[in-house]
């Protein structure tokens, strides 16, 4: 007979012990039962009626897919000697619907119990995907599963932080600086582990002159990729771009970033509907940056779409500006080189289009950057995976046990 089917538990201080009490047995990393599992979601959501209406449940389907997770395990089948650390508390973004799923199989591939807080924000890819996964923990097939995964709701409840805490092997801390900070101040289990993915910041660097040679169809597609790393989460992601790195001379540059900007415009006028409030809003951190950034700009203002701040120097505070709904600073630069100098920590992805990824590690290592923790084609800044901020998420949410004959 199947169990009572599941639903996301809304905690308040009366009913915590009931999540106290999860069920903690390690798995090895990439147990049979936790590939299995994302297998069968993968064709849950690819075959649930709303999937093709919202691409980030395509992408999480699509990365949950057997192949793709045997894949990934590949990468891993010769360590034997790895358990889940026990419990995994995933404390997950308010702003990116399909983090917390994204998170969950993380720990499940990484063999732990995992207590799931999902945003309180109302999204139906939320809804959706939470649906086929309490459909398949409701099954006989996965009532051990079950036993060892809840999903939860809260407000702001420093008791309640405090209370989870003290039984969390591992923390997942995606929520920013602030949330973290809070978090920090929380006691916890004295061997747990805390996994912090703060407020980060990325960029996009373009070579001018073979975006030049593209055709006008060739263009499009560049900048529908662009749009979609930028826009699909109104640059709040932290991998979408703020700053743009057009590489080249002068005159190369300045043709690519006029067309490149016109081909965008046209995509946001199909597509992008912003709130006058948003649009307010967005002025008036025009206005307050050119106030307080203190450093020559030249701002590109052709409609309120698009604010464009072209830097004449590259600091190494403009990113404190940084914003959303289509504001962006924009550098030009016939040697990327000089780049490095102002890119600390707090940078994590370079999208690039001409430019050959190999020729930006290579630049960046030299100089020995501290930042930037991923390199990936124009199109696939939102495309999170199992190494994430420079942390291999399966290693890091497992132990390793030394076994010696």
């Amino acid at each position: 007979m199947p169990i009572n089917k599941r639903t996301i538990t809304k905690i308040n201080s009366n009913n915590i012990s009931q999540i106290k009490s999860i069920e903690v047995h390690p798995l090895p990393i990439f147990s049979e039962i936790s590939k299995e599992f994302l297998s069968d979601l993968s064709i849950k959501l690819f075959n649930n009626k709303s999937f093709r209406t919202y691409d980030d449940i395509a992408s999480f389907a699509f990365w949950c897919r057997k192949s793709n997770i045997e894949k990934i395990a590949f990468d891993y089948s010769t360590q034997n000697y790895f358990l889940g650390r026990g419990i995994a508390l995933h404390i997950t973004p308010s702003n990116v619907p399909v983090n917390f799923a994204f998170s969950f199989a993380f720990g499940l591939l990484s063999g732990c119990a995992n207590i799931v807080r999902i945003p309180s924000d109302k999204f139906n890819q939320i809804e959706i995907i939470c649906s086929e996964i309490f459909d398949l923990l409701s099954k006989n097939k996965y009532i051990s599963l079950s036993k060892m995964n809840e999903f939860i709701t809260y407000e702001k409840d420093s008791e309640i932080n405090q209370e989870l805490s003290k039984i969390a092997n591992v923390r997942l801390i995606w929520g920013g600086d602030k949330t973290i900070y809070e978090l920090k101040k929380v006691r916890t289990n004295p061997r747990c582990l805390d996994v912090c993915f703060s407020d980060r910041y990325s960029f996009c660097i373009i070579n001018s002159k073979k975006f030049n040679y593209l055709d006008n169809e060739q263009k499009q597609i560049l900048v529908n990729k662009f749009y979609n790393d930028a826009f699909y989460l109104n640059q709040n992601a932290c991998s979408s771009p703020f700053l743009i790195i057009w590489e080249g001379d002068s005159k190369n540059c300045n043709k690519a970033k006029s067309s490149f900007w016109s081909f965008v415009n046209k995509k946001i006028n199909q597509k992008l509907v912003l709130e006058d409030s948003e649009i307010m809003e967005k002025f008036r951190h025009l206005c307050k940056t050119s106030i307080d950034y203190h450093h020559e700009l030249n701002i590109n203002w052709e409609n309120n779409m698009i604010y464009r701040l072209n830097l004449k120097k590259m600091s190494d505070d403009f990113y404190k500006f940084k914003f959303r709904s289509g504001f962006f600073f924009e550098y030009s630069t016939n040697n990327i080189n000089e780049i490095w100098e102002v890119i600390n920590e707090k940078y994590q992805t370079i999208t690039y289009y001409g430019i050959k990824p190999e020729t930006i590690f290579n630049s960046l290592k030299k100089a020995n950057v501290l930042g930037v923790d991923r390199i990936v084609p124009i199109g696939q800044a939102l495309e999170i995976g199992h190494i994430w901020d420079g942390f291999d998420i399966i290693r890091t949410l497992s132990r390793c046990i030394s076994v010696k004959e």
